[in-house]
């Protein structure tokens, strides 16, 4: 005991003299540097220790609420019983695109033309464009989904509008993998089609545009038509709306109210609607061949805008290639889908 005290003293005694050279600015040798930066560690942390005490007390209250409650959850689901369920590992044996899709390729292009809205050939081309894109995008928790079929899984969601949870059935993937393939395709058809069918206009497409308008339809001076369609989705938070402030201006052309009108504005009233028509048809086609958008889409805002994305630049893409498709069944846009002048009768010209 006394030589542990005569010990302690001792290094009091060494630190002491350390912290006398340091203030006066004297050499420090290096054990006495040592002893002293020693005893002033374990004096800070004798200091802090209530506070570190307390630190790692709050940290094990956590640790142990987080145990409880993951638990509690387990217990609520079930045992894990697999890494990934044994039916979506089946996929590459009994999936659709291994199975249903290859047989409609080969014997049965009417119902492959049904199924994906077009040809074998159409996707196949469609697939080269987007295969570089989709490679760089990898699936977890799920076998690695071949670039095709991630194309067939968005363009049956598209065409049909059918469930995520009924499409995971048939192609066997997670649910949570085919919300994840649908979003990152959609992007990539916008990314790859949509500098091609969205060109940046020119003044020559300008005049081309208002010389076929004028030609068809006997409206001079347009140059495109405007419209909107309402896409059912989820519920959104609750917002605040002004009135319907918008009537006619520099940019947009109203039909003119009233009655009793002269005939001139009777004329420009039925051009303007006969104008728009174009427009109808184009949402009414699309939302034909693409029926997602018919469906209440459940999904969030970032979804909604993928799929949106995707139809519009699809169905530009279709109608870009309509003149290649020679058989008139396998029409982007068959007879009927578009409306006619009665009669096959045009407006005349007002003169003046």
């Amino acid at each position: 005991m006394d030589r542990a005290r005569a010990r302690l003293l001792l290094l009091n005694r060494v630190v002491l003299r350390a912290r006398v050279q340091l203030a006066l600015g004297l050499p420090v040798q290096g054990p006495q540097r040592r002893r002293a930066r020693r005893r002033f560690v374990l004096g800070e942390t004798f200091r802090r220790l209530p506070l570190i005490h307390r630190a790692v007390t709050l940290r094990r209250l956590v640790i142990r609420e987080r145990l409880r409650h993951a638990i509690l959850v387990n217990l609520d689901e079930g045992p894990r019983r697999w890494r990934v369920r044994p039916t979506f590992e089946m996929r590459q044996q009994w999936g659709a695109w291994h199975t249903v899709i290859p047989h409609m390729r080969e014997h049965d292009p009417e119902k492959f033309f049904n199924y994906f809205r077009m040809t074998p050939a159409m996707f196949d081309e469609l697939h080269a464009r987007v295969r570089p894109h989709l490679e760089r995008r990898e699936l977890r928790g799920v076998a690695q989904v071949d670039t095709g079929e991630k194309l067939a899984l968005t363009l049956r969601y598209l065409s049909s509008g059918d469930y995520q949870v009924s499409l995971s059935y048939a192609f066997l993937i997670p649910p949570a993998s085919v919300s994840q393939i649908i979003t990152e395709t959609c992007w990539v058809l916008w990314e790859v089609l949509g500098e091609e069918v969205f060109p940046l206009p020119t003044p020559e497409n300008f005049v081309r545009i208002a010389e076929e308008y004028e030609e068809k339809w006997n409206f001079p001076n347009l140059i495109g038509a405007i419209d909107g369609k309402h896409i059912e989705t989820q519920p959104l938070p609750y917002v605040i709306v002004g009135d319907e402030a918008f009537t006619l201006s520099s940019h947009f052309m109203v039909p003119k109210g009233g009655q009793f009108l002269p005939d001139y504005w009777n004329i420009y009233n039925y051009r303007l609607s006969r104008a728009r028509r174009v427009i109808e048809n184009a949402f009414g086609i699309m939302t034909a061949r693409w029926r997602v958008l018919r469906r209440c889409l459940q999904a969030g805002e970032e979804k909604v805008r993928a799929v949106v994305s995707a139809c519009v630049v699809l169905h530009n893409f279709f109608v870009q290639n309509e003149e290649n498709v020679l058989d008139a069944a396998h029409r982007y846009i068959p007879a009927g889908y578009v409306d006619l002048e009665e009669g096959g009768r045009q407006v005349p010209k007002v003169e003046g």
